[in-house]
Parts: C-alpha cells; structure tokens; sequence
C-alpha cells in the first residue's frame, strides 16, 4: 500500500462494512502497521501466491503506483502468484486507462475496474468542497471529460 491515504480510507470503508481485510505489501512491516490500525491482518508481498491460492479473496484493491504511466509495463502482482479467477480487482491506477495488473486479472477470469471512476468521483467532491455545486451534478461531466484525457 505505497499511497497510504488510498489504502488507509479502502481499508476502513472495508473493515465498516464488516469485510475480512487483508493487507499485502512490499514491507511486511508497514503492511502490519496499517493492519493493526483496522484489526486487519496484514502480510508481505512474498505471501500473496499462498494467500491468493488459499484465501480465494473475492476483492483485491491495488492501491501502489505500479503500472501507472510511464511505467504502464509494470505490475504489483507477482509472477509466480495465480490471479484467483473469482475476484474483482479494482486497480486505481487511472492511467493507462487499462493496466498490466488489469490484464492480469481479466486473463484469469477475473472482473477488472479500473481508477478512472475514482479520479472522476475525487474531482467532483473537490468541485463540490471549493465552488458549493453538488458533486452529482458535475460526476458525469467529469467522467465526460477524462474520456478524452
């Protein structure tokens, strides 16, 4: 979880909603860190095959900078870890609109989401926050316009 505010907010919406939450990342320690903060568990990335294999997560969340633009070759799942085919990845990298870690996904039959919804929906709360428009009213021009970004 390199951007901490993402994945710190992801996981206390999961844990609110009563999700069993686990945390990967490349420094099992951090990783433990902001578990602890939620009653998560957390792990390093060098447990995801076995926890991907075993736990048959139903949501995995990519909340690094992996794949992002111009480094749009990379991807935060590991190689020798199977995609499990039952989930829903929402990675939100939001540029290139469709990731390695996307194709990944879809390539196990997995269900993928990417970023672009999130950036749209965080430019119309600002929007809402500095000019008083509801965010409603401005989601879909948002939306509109990063089609052509």
């Amino acid at each position: 979880a390199r951007r901490s505010g993402s994945a710190r907010a992801i996981v206390y919406a999961l844990v609110q909603c009563g999700a069993e939450v686990m945390i990967v990342n490349r420094d099992a320690e951090r990783a433990v860190k902001l578990a602890n903060d939620f009653g998560a568990a957390g792990a390093g990335l060098s447990e995801i095959a076995a926890f991907a294999r075993d736990a048959q997560p139903q949501l995995i969340v990519n909340c690094t900078s992996a794949g992002m633009w111009p480094n749009d070759e990379a991807t935060p799942w590991p190689a020798d870890a199977p995609f499990p085919a039952g989930a829903v990845l929402y990675d939100l990298v939001y540029k290139p609109r469709i990731t390695k870690l996307m194709e990944q996904a879809e390539h196990a039959g997995a269900r993928a989401i990417g970023g672009i919804g999130m950036l749209a929906e965080q430019g119309a709360a600002a929007f809402e926050k500095w000019t008083g428009v509801p965010a409603a009213r401005v989601s879909a021009i948002m939306r509109d316009a990063l089609k052509d970004a």
